[in-house]
C-alpha cells in the first residue's frame, strides 16, 4: 500500500515491479490519497503477477481488486500513476479508480478471469 496520512506528505516516484501479490485484505497494490495536498504522483506498477486480492472487502471497493487507486474525495486533485505490463488475475476489478478521473496511464496489462479490466 502506498498512502499518505499527513497533510502535505508524499509517497511519490516509487516503483513496484517483479512481485507476486495474492491474498491481501485490500487491493493487491493500493495507492490511496487521504489529504488534498498529498503527493502520490509518479508511482509505477509494472511487471507484477497480481492474483486474487481485496479478499476482506473495503468500503471504497467491495469487490476483489488487483490494483486500487483512490482518493477520499473526488474533489481532490487526481493521482498520476502508471500501471503497465502486469498480469492481473482472478479479481472482479483488475484496476479500480474509486474517484474516476485519475491520471492513470495503463497499457500492456494482461487480464485473466477478471470481470472488469479497468474501472476508471
Amino acid at each position: 500500500m502506498i498512502t499518505v496520512n499527513i497533510k502535505g506528505g508524499g509517497a511519490y516516484d516509487n516503483v513496484v515491479t517483479g512481485n507476486e501479490i495474492d491474498g491481501n485484505g485490500l487491493g493487491g497494490i493500493a495507492i490511496h490519497k487521504h489529504y488534498v495536498l498529498a503527493n502520490l504522483n509518479g508511482n509505477t506498477i509494472s511487471d507484477n503477477f497480481i492474483g486474487d486480492n481485496n479478499v476482506a472487502g473495503d468500503a471504497a471497493d467491495a469487490a476483489t481488486t488487483g490494483v486500487f487507486v483512490g482518493r477520499d474525495y473526488a474533489t481532490f486533485p487526481p493521482v498520476a500513476v502508471s500501471v503497465y505490463d502486469n498480469t492481473i488475475s482472478f479479481d472482479h476489478y483488475g484496476i479500480f479508480d474509486n474517484a474516476g478521473g485519475s491520471k492513470l496511464t495503463r497499457f500492456g496489462n494482461h487480464f485473466v478471469h477478471v470481470a472488469v479490466d479497468v474501472r476508471a
